[in-house]
């Protein structure tokens, strides 16, 4: 029997998203295996799709950038 269970861990999106923010280097290091569809809350999402439109227009995904594209 075959079981599809969806794991979900929303205080582990929100470190991830934390981390992210915080460490400089952390979402070139994510990037490739992340992508807004493994956040189950869907403001997660938004804001992990914000933080990928800050880095990809050059800048660094802090929160004022990230906060900016959110609103």
């Amino acid at each position: 029997m075959e079981v599809d269970i969806q794991l979900r861990d929303e205080e582990a999106e929100k470190i991830v998203l934390g981390t992210i923010i915080a460490e400089r280097d952390a979402i070139e290091q994510v990037r490739d295996i992340l992508s807004e569809e493994c956040f189950y809350n869907h403001f997660h999402a938004e804001i992990y799709k914000a933080i990928l439109q800050v880095v990809s227009s050059g800048n660094r995904a802090d929160l004022i950038f990230v906060k900016s594209k959110l609103e």
